[in-house]
């Protein structure tokens, strides 16, 4: 195919007929915004996620395993592995859905991946009843752990999580490694040490990770707590794969989870207004209120806008927008609004224009002004 580009190119040729993919299709660039906007009415009608969970096959799985015919390697039989990740991918919804290991659900969203050497895995969001949220330290403690297991206790679950829940290792110990980015690892490990887990830490939770001195040797370096990726000991001990589950409590998560529609190309913004006026008073009638003037009569419409419209353009913008977007967003009402109140609006939702920022600056607090000097 690259041949066949390459030689249409030199001739300056068009290769192929141009087809516009329906929403209906897997993966087009219609079908990505259109899955995004489903998952954000579900948040809005449902609130905000409560728990993230990312679960990768294991190749190594016992049914998948067993089920090789004499020759046959788990890499020459991606149908196999696909159907038992499917499986257990199911018998984790049950485990939620229908066990609630959790707690009572109100909604879940869910999509499916194929890593680059075919591995399947899925990330899943959780929305729990008002009871059943994380909402302090001691509950979060419950259901996430981000500590390397006593062997002499638990030795099975110290065997998963040595071998499915290690990050890396990156950094000094291994600077090739491709989760480095300008010599930083992109998942920001190894973390800092946790005496004790802090629920909201710049939007994101710090789970106990404590200097124990309890220690592996993985390829020839030594791994403590600080490579530990957030698991659920039930989970892993069931599942016995790569399955992260971490706390959520902003609508950021859902945000990241499908921030890949944003390289779709195709958004529409459909206004419709319909106005039956037969006479100058109907002009300032507005849903059987009778306005004094027409300019109030024409505001209630939506016809003209005051500062009130760019707030509220805001307000529903955060829900499902990403940061630069937003930025963007906030760019052009200043640039065509004429804001009269500028200050107060970008004070307002200063938090969102500057989340991913915040993301990537672990020392950022509330007086933080190298995140907001992109602003």
């Amino acid at each position: 195919m690259d041949h066949l580009l390459n030689e249409a190119n030199e001739a300056g040729l068009s290769p192929g007929k141009m087809y516009i993919l329906p929403s209906s299709f897997a993966g087009s660039p219609r079908n990505m915004p259109q899955n995004y906007q489903d998952a954000m009415a579900i948040v809005r009608k449902y609130g905000k996620p409560n728990l993230f969970i990312t679960m990768t096959c294991n190749p190594k799985w016992e049914d998948t395993v067993n089920n090789l015919q004499h020759g046959q390697t788990v890499d020459g039989q991606p149908h196999l592995v696909a159907r038992v990740f499917h499986l257990n991918l199911k018998a984790l919804i049950d485990d939620i859905c229908k066990k609630h290991i959790f707690g009572f659900l109100k909604a879940m969203v869910y999509v499916l991946q194929f890593q680059k050497r075919g591995l399947p895995h899925a990330h899943i969001l959780l929305i729990l009843k008002e009871s059943c949220k994380p909402k302090n330290e001691e509950l979060i403690d419950k259901i996430v752990s981000a500590e390397i297991p006593n062997i002499e206790i638990t030795p099975r679950l110290h065997a998963i999580v040595t071998k499915h829940m290690i990050h890396g290792p990156c950094g000094a110990l291994n600077p090739n490694s491709p989760c480095m980015t300008n010599d930083k690892c992109s998942k920001d490990f190894p973390k800092e040490f946790q005496i004790k887990t802090v629920a909201n830490s710049n939007g994101y939770p710090k789970y106990k990770r404590r200097n124990t001195g309890q220690s592996i040797i993985l390829n020839g370096k030594k791994i403590d707590n600080s490579w530990v990726v957030p698991y659920n000991p039930y989970l892993a001990l069931k599942y016995n794969c790569y399955i992260n589950v971490e706390v959520c409590a902003s609508v950021k998560s859902i945000k990241y989870l499908f921030k890949y529609v944003y390289k779709g190309h195709d958004y529409a913004n459909v206004v419709i207004q319909e106005q039956c006026a037969i006479s100058f008073e109907d002009l300032r009638i507005v849903h059987g209120n009778v306005y004094p003037t027409f300019r109030e009569g024409a505001k209630a419409k939506g016809l003209i806008n005051d500062d009130q419209v760019w707030e509220n353009t805001m307000e529903d913008a955060v829900q499902f927008l990403m940061p630069k977007q937003l930025r963007e967003l906030f760019a052009y009402i200043c640039v065509f609004a004429s804001l009269q109140n500028m200050n107060d609006l970008i004070l307002k939702y200063d938090q969102y224009l500057i989340e991913d920022l915040v993301h990537k600056h672990q020392q950022h607090n509330d007086d933080c002004t190298i995140c907001r000097i992109f602003l």
